[in-house]
């Protein structure tokens, strides 16, 4: 494989220890963003991951996301990384939304409880509108001849137009978290 010195764009057919060589003898600045496996250069860190991730070019053995299959350098940055972009629960190895679905057998939580307590300790509003009220998830009373649709032979959310089978179908998909906000 072919590297090259970026100041000088001098080439070497040896490698990239030669390169580092000529870099370390003529004061020339090694590339800072350079994949693993090739001789690509990047201009910064976010490039020359999605390079190696589209392309593969991780060693086989590096720290890889379960959830998407990117991989990274070090474990902290899988960790890091399905925070920011999974909101991952490290604690029982799920997503953080199922606290609102009261999911978590950790936390005896549902939506409304979680709404309450973030409400109730948020006394400047940094998250909350002091303005908008909470009263706790919404009930429907569904009318079943308006929610039938008779082209399609199913119950029709109003809302999303979602098809269902059922009436119970119907009711359990309006008061899920989908239309509660």
């Amino acid at each position: 494989m072919t590297y090259y010195c970026t100041d000088c764009d001098k080439l070497f057919y040896a490698g990239r220890k030669a390169r580092d060589q000529h870099c370390q003898a003529t004061g020339h600045a090694s590339p800072a963003f350079e994949c693993d496996s090739c001789s690509d250069c990047f201009e910064d860190e976010y490039d020359r991951r999605q390079h190696m991730n589209l392309e593969q070019h991780w060693r086989r053995n590096a720290p890889q996301c379960q959830l998407c299959g990117d991989r990274a350098v070090t474990q902290a940055e899988i960790r890091e990384h399905e925070i920011e972009r999974h909101f991952h629960c490290a604690d029982c190895n799920r997503l953080s939304h199922h606290l609102e679905r009261g999911s978590c057998p950790r936390v005896p939580m549902d939506r409304n409880k979680l709404y309450r307590y973030i409400k109730n300790r948020d006394h400047r509003s940094l998250i909350t509108n002091k303005e908008l009220a909470w009263y706790g998830d919404k009930t429907y009373a569904i009318n079943p001849t308006a929610a039938w649709n008779p082209w399609s032979k199913a119950f029709e959310c109003y809302l999303c137009h979602k098809l269902h089978m059922t009436l119970t179908g119907l009711k359990k998909h309006l008061e899920s978290p989908r239309h509660q906000q």
